[in-house]
């Protein structure tokens, strides 16, 4: 049954009359209402209904329409009132602070702030000289205080010393309501005109926090220089570099709290992840006695369980922190049917040192041994080689690891020596080759020589690394688990044997091989002329080029063979690269965590509360960008235009 409404909306001395029905909503109302009465804005006004017996309720969102409808119905009445108050009593201003709703109410006996936080009474004193600087922002004026304490604010134009103005106003806190209400305003100011100026004393490092906290949460790597650039685009406003930075490490605080605070909370955190997401591994360790925090570990069950569907390699790494305390983010990756990365464990340390190495690899262990798989660590050793290994050095100890047969290993090296004199050839000989080049690798790399993709994932999670420690884990779960839900849902659109990637890659290899031939010598050995010929092993799974006993995927060699037999190409690809395996890796969810009961119980250790760890400030400006590995250098630039290195196509001047 439809429910229709008679509302009779004042405005100042006007009054008019419309229905409201069932299908009305909020922002029907106030289009109406802006449409109807002169000067009334969006965002500049406030409206409260009036049943009999009843007064005063906020009529602000679709739920508030739907309770005063609810009511109307169950008193049969047909008929409702609706005052509009202008915000701040007046409309001759509607800036952006009055539209994104930060003026306070300036009508006498109107409550503009309200909270349930311990501290109240303080609370509230600041939220309404927050709202008084956004008002005089906006208008254009500057105040003092002519008295400032936790129940009561008076403030005066600054203007009233030498000029006399009479604009004063008095909140005090309403004991009743526990909320912030002005007593007495005088609006109208007797001093010179009033104008909007590009910099104010009232633009203060608060205020800032205030106006940009929304945008912390959302963008916690939000650089002092943006946001001086937003307020100066958006308010039309200059505030300081100080202002900018002050104010956003203000601002993160409100978002994420004490960084200090952050450390004890992970206690709590441990006992959620293994309550929500069953089969986690997570722990926290502490110094013995004095009980300060050294390290934390986290891996979900859900990876846990995905992990042993992805190709059996481990990729690990670490990546500084920027937050107060500093620290290492650790973590260890796999990588999926799809070639991208599977994030496995992640773990935060006071400092990179090998005691902590030696945790995180036991832990690892503790994961991958009940798999029984075979994982491969990959990653670039350390080395004082650094600026030595430079240019030709590094193109030729590449082609020492990337060559697949023992000829091609030896030419390389003997010239990588003769450029790279007695030091090189010292550095090498500490080399293992079985662990950096093909062709002495026992096993297979599936394609991998580089830990790049520890190098991504170090990327992805880089807009946390300013955030405390809990802030910082749960950032990082929370983009996990919707990673790995939008895998899954993409997952199941797939209608190909292989994965997306893979099975483009098999298609080059067998378009690439069509025209070769191809001559068998039994049932599974075949011989395949291409520039050169080499024998194909379809049941050892084997190439001359070897390149398909590395990758662990057929080669253009293999696919011609296999073709050639008139096999089906799928039989011969290892289950790591098929889409059923990729689908059964994402199979199990992240659970969210909920923090509603987190402030509820205790949230420090059985041996007290956790300490945030000692850390110094090293000497020199902080860095901002990661420290490359061995052997990674910059793309060259290369001019689109002339297709010329050295150059963009901006500062091209090639005649063409």
């Amino acid at each position: 049954m439809e429910v229709c409404v008679i509302a009779k909306c004042t405005y100042k001395s006007e009054t008019i009359m419309f229905s409201v029905s069932s299908e009305s909503s909020m922002v029907d109302i106030l289009k109406t209402l802006c449409l109807r009465f002169k000067g009334l804005q969006l965002g500049c006004f406030t409206l409260r209904y009036s049943v009999p017996s009843y007064s005063g309720y906020f009529l602000e969102t679709d739920s508030d329409l739907d309770l005063m409808r609810t009511f109307l119905l169950i008193s049969n009445e047909k008929t409702v009132d609706i005052l509009v108050k202008d915000l701040c009593g007046s409309s001759e201003y509607s800036g952006d602070f009055c539209v994104n709703k930060e003026l306070i109410a300036c009508e006498k006996g109107e409550s503009s702030c309200s909270s349930t936080v311990e501290d109240r009474n303080e609370f509230l004193a600041e939220e309404f000289w927050l709202k008084l600087c956004k008002y005089a922002l906006e208008v254009g004026f500057n105040f003092l205080y002519a008295g400032n304490d936790k129940k009561r604010v008076v403030a005066v134009c600054l203007n009233k010393k030498l000029e006399g103005c009479s604009w004063r106003v008095y909140a005090s806190r309403f004991e009743a309501t526990g909320s912030f209400v002005i007593r007495t305003l005088n609006n109208v100011h007797t001093c010179a005109g009033r104008i909007r100026e590009s910099k104010s004393k009232m633009m203060r490092s608060r205020v800032v926090s205030s106006l940009i906290v929304d945008r912390i949460r959302a963008k916690p790597e939000l650089k002092p220089v943006e946001i001086i650039h937003e307020f100066k685009d958006y308010y039309g406003i200059d505030i300081s570099y100080y202002h900018a930075w002050f104010g956003k490490e203000l601002a993160k605080l409100d978002v994420h709290g004490d960084e200090s605070k952050s450390f004890n909370e992970l206690v709590w955190y441990a006992d959620a992840v293994k309550e929500t997401n069953t089969g986690s591994l997570c722990t926290i360790d502490c110094e013995a006695g004095i009980n300060r925090f050294r390290r934390f570990f986290v891996s979900f069950g859900g990876c846990i369980a995905g992990f042993q569907y992805c190709i059996p390699l481990l990729f690990i790494d670490a990546t500084f922190l920027n937050s107060k305390y500093k620290g290492q983010l650790l973590c260890a990756l796999g990588k999926n049917e799809n070639q991208g990365f599977y994030p496995l464990a992640f773990r935060v340390v006071d400092s990179e040192t090998e005691e902590n190495w030696t945790w995180f690899l036991q832990h690892l262990a503790s994961i991958l041994l009940p798999m029984g798989r075979v994982n491969l660590i990959s990653k670039y050793p350390k080395s004082g080689y650094g600026k030595l290994l430079q240019d030709r050095v590094i193109n030729l100890f590449s082609r020492c690891a990337h060559a697949v047969t023992e000829e091609e290993f030896k030419v390389a090296m003997e010239e990588l020596v003769i450029v790279g004199s007695s030091k090189v050839k010292a550095f090498i000989s500490d080399l293992s080759r079985d662990h950096y080049a093909n062709a002495f690798f026992k096993g297979m790399r599936y394609g991998e020589m580089a830990n790049s993709l520890a190098e991504s994932f170090n990327n992805w999670v880089g807009v946390f690394r300013d955030l405390p420690v809990l802030p910082l884990i749960e950032g990082i779960r929370q983009k996990l688990m919707v990673l790995n839900s939008q895998r899954r849902i993409e997952a199941e659109k797939w209608t190909t044997v292989l994965c997306p990637e893979m099975e483009t890659r098999l298609c080059e290899n067998a378009e690439a091989g069509r025209t070769w031939a191809v001559r068998r010598s039994n049932c599974t050995v075949f011989e395949v002329f291409a520039d050169y010929s080499v024998m194909v092993d379809l049941e050892q799974r084997t190439c001359s080029c070897r390149l398909w006993q590395i990758d662990g995927f057929p080669c253009t060699h293999a696919v011609a063979a296999i073709l050639a037999k008139r096999d089906s190409v799928y039989d011969y690809v290892e289950c790591y690269y098929k889409t059923d395996f990729f689908r059964k890796a994402y199979e199990s969810p992240i659970f969210p965590i909920p923090d509603i009961g987190k402030g509820l119980g205790s949230n420090g250790s059985a041996a007290g509360v956790v300490l945030p760890p000692i850390t110094k400030r090293p000497a020199g400006r902080p860095p901002t960008k990661r420290i490359k590995v061995f052997g990674e250098f910059k793309r060259p630039l290369k001019c689109s235009r002339c297709s010329v290195a050295g150059h963009n196509r901006k500062t091209c001047k090639a005649i063409i």
